[in-house]
């Protein structure tokens, strides 16, 4: 007996908010997998595995992944270069 599908419309996961199932699918071993049509707060939209979506594993459209990749560059940037003031007032000693 199969499962009763979820509804997940108007959930929110993460930045995520599922609005409407997409076309099932069957994967590599001929299982079939639910699919969701989400919109993310940036605006853009994906389809995300019902599985990823409750499981926590995705969470936004990748634009977290970019923000925090950007973020984690910056830091690393700041960390090795000393800023301009810095530089400048340890000169004139």
């Amino acid at each position: 007996m199969a499962r009763p599908l979820l509804d997940l419309a108007g959930v929110r996961f993460g930045r995520l908010v599922a609005e409407s199932r997409a076309p099932s699918v069957r994967d590599a071993d001929l299982k079939v997998v639910t699919y969701w049509n989400c919109r993310c707060d940036c605006g853009d939209t994906c389809k995300v595995r019902t599985s990823c979506l409750r499981a926590g594993k995705t969470q936004s459209c990748g634009c977290r992944r970019q923000e925090t990749a950007r973020a984690n560059y910056e830091a690393a940037r700041a960390a090795r270069w000393p800023k301009k003031e810095e530089v400048c007032h340890a000169s004139v000693h």
